[in-house]
């Protein structure tokens, strides 16, 4: 038994999920029986996860087998815009293997059918132990006049007295920027990859993963036992299409395989965003390794902490003639501790197979230190992530320069940062246009320093307010200086000219640190990395725009990436995802 605060993180009931990362929702399978499998895996218990986790199997206990899992929390503030909640959690029992549909209790508290997904977490068989039976597989759907969550399963009459014991999730993503959709369920008709389509298209293949589940339907009732241990490879092609691939000796003949695929999408455009990236790989049989345990590179690095495994799945290489599938065809995965690899573990290598996942880096939703950002508050952000330009006046940017000395500051874009040009002493303000954006009175300005030269004052700034030429600036600034402590302090800017005195310094700033200057009320403050570093009280401004300031005295180098600006509201601090 796992117990919560002892081997995994306290986590909150109605935010929280646990699910076996394999394809079949079952582990590895037996690592010691060639060809075969006495062990499967349910999760005991499911509706305790505050307290404890525990999985059972059926079969002798006396061999290996291996199982990944993961629980999944959105810790982020109540109603925000990456918000799910975990309405209904429920251990489903077929009776035997004629018992081929399941429904749960009535779930109360649904607000949106259209943002529910009913999540597989475990299987297992029950009754007589043997191999890995496709009593266990199973599609769940939503019945929204009922607000139930069905269960289909396999109909085993070769080997009635076969049940089984699922675990099921029901769980509706709330926020704003999630979308849903589940796919009709498909039924194969041959042994070749079919199409599916999407109804509605998705944007990016990045921004959504799939739940794919799969069954056996039997013909008249009669399956033969090759057959009945078909299996399915699932993938995500591109924005319109699922691709899916069934393998077994008779597809289509005494019975077929089919598919369910939920389909979960994040919408959110800027900061953290939700990051999936899909993978797939041949295993080749081997005929001797049990396990048979194999890693997979990921494209880069991850935090474990943050991503999670979706849309494991599994078909058997078509070219192999030894039909006897059993639990060679299913695989349990897991991220290594690096996060620069997946382990895959099955429990043989009889036959080869054409695997799939995906890892899926959940979005955060912006946080400021002791603040919380509303679903519906303004907010920007740019990466500089674009050829190399000049930042010219447009719906996003407007510039303004000051002039002293007749030389302004011209800002470019180059190798994915903002930094200025020019020659001599001067001033300069790169702004939010205040036509498309509304900015409320408090308000933050965020930049991460690519480079910190030496007398380049330079820093995010907020309250800007300009005259109709853009001719002189006002406003609160950081002026920052890589070197002078008496530069290490928030200004007002009155009229293009820095005014006397500013808050006190003596806070160091370097390369790659995130730099957050923030005006609430009569309190301008400044962050670095999430830290306060200084705050002053002032009150000649008390409205305006939010961008970045400049002060050149030195050569022009200092460079800023990863702008963010956003309204900001009393509130409680909002966490990111989790994943135990």
């Amino acid at each position: 038994m796992l117990l919560a605060g002892v081997d995994y993180e306290p986590i909150n009931s109605s935010s929280a999920f646990v699910r076996m990362t394999s394809n079949r929702s079952v582990g590895s399978g037996d690592e010691a029986n060639f060809g075969g499998s006495n062990d499967q895996f349910k999760i005991s218990d499911i509706t305790n996860l505050e307290t404890s986790l525990q999985f059972e199997r059926v079969g002798t206990g006396n061999v290996d087998a291996t199982i990944d899992w993961e629980i999944i929390e959105y810790t982020g503030r109540v109603g925000g815009d990456n918000e799910f909640i975990v309405r209904h959690v429920e251990d489903l029992t077929f009776v035997n293997g004629d018992d081929i549909q399941q429904s749960s209790s009535v779930v109360t508290n649904i607000e949106n059918d259209n943002d529910v997904v009913v999540f597989l977490g475990g299987a297992n068989q029950t009754g007589a132990p043997g191999r890995t039976e496709p009593c266990t597989l199973a599609v769940t759907s939503w019945d929204s006049s009922s607000q139930r969550a069905f269960v289909d399963k396999y109909q085993e009459s070769l080997t009635s007295g076969r049940g089984s014991e699922l675990q099921i999730m029901v769980v509706e993503f709330t926020g704003k920027n999630w979308k849903v959709q589940r796919i009709p369920e498909h039924t194969f008709s041959s042994r070749d990859e079919e199409s599916i389509s999407i109804p509605v298209a998705i944007s990016s293949t990045s921004s959504a993963f799939i739940h794919p589940q799969y069954r056996y339907d039997a013909k008249d009732g009669v399956g033969s036992d090759q057959n009945k241990n078909l299996t399915a490879k699932v993938y995500l092609k591109d924005v319109n299409t699922i691709e899916a691939k069934v393998t077994g000796s008779q597809a289509g003949t005494q019975g077929s395989g089919s598919v369910a695929v939920w389909l979960i999408e994040n919408t959110q455009k800027h900061g953290q965003k939700m990051n999936v990236t899909h993978y797939s790989g041949f295993r080749d049989r081997n005929l001797s390794t049990n396990p048979d345990i194999f890693s997979s590179s990921l494209q880069s690095t991850v935090n474990i902490d943050t991503t999670s495994i979706m849309g494991e799945s599994a078909a058997r290489e078509i070219s192999n003639s030894n039909l006897s599938d059993y639990n060679n065809l299913q695989f349990s995965i897991g991220i290594s501790s690096s996060g620069q690899e997946v382990v895959i573990t099955r429990g043989t290598d009889i036959n080869g197979i054409d695997y799939t996942f995906s890892t899926v880096e959940w979005p955060t939703e912006y946080r400021s230190r002791g603040l919380s950002i509303q679903s519906d508050t303004q907010w920007f952000y740019d990466d500089f992530n674009r050829a190399n330009q000049s930042i010219t006046a447009s719906s996003d940017w407007d510039e303004n320069t000051l002039y002293l000395n007749d030389n302004g500051v011209n800002w470019f874009i180059n190798d994915g940062t903002l930094g200025p040009t020019g020659n001599s002493q001067l001033n300069g303000f790169a702004f939010l246009n205040t036509a498309s954006y509304q900015w409320t009175n408090d308000q933050l300005s965020e930049v991460v320093y690519s480079n910190i030269k030496t007398f380049d004052y330079a820093g995010p700034a907020v309250r800007l307010n300009f005259g109709p030429g853009h001719e002189s600036g006002s406003g609160y600034v950081l002026f920052h200086d890589g070197l002078v402590d008496s530069g290490r302090r928030i200004r007002r800017m009155d009229n293009g000219s820095l005014a006397s005195g500013g808050s006190d310094g003596n806070f160091s700033i370097a390369a790659g640190d995130k730099v957050r200057l923030e005006a609430v009320g009569t309190t301008i403050s400044c962050y670095v990395n999430g830290n306060l570093a200084v705050s002053w009280t002032e009150s000649t401004y008390e409205s305006g725009s939010v961008g970045v300031f400049y002060r050149k005295e030195n050569t022009a180098t200092t460079r800023f990436d990863n702008f963010y600006a956003q309204n900001i509201v009393s509130g409680q601090t909002g966490k990111p995802f989790k994943i135990s």
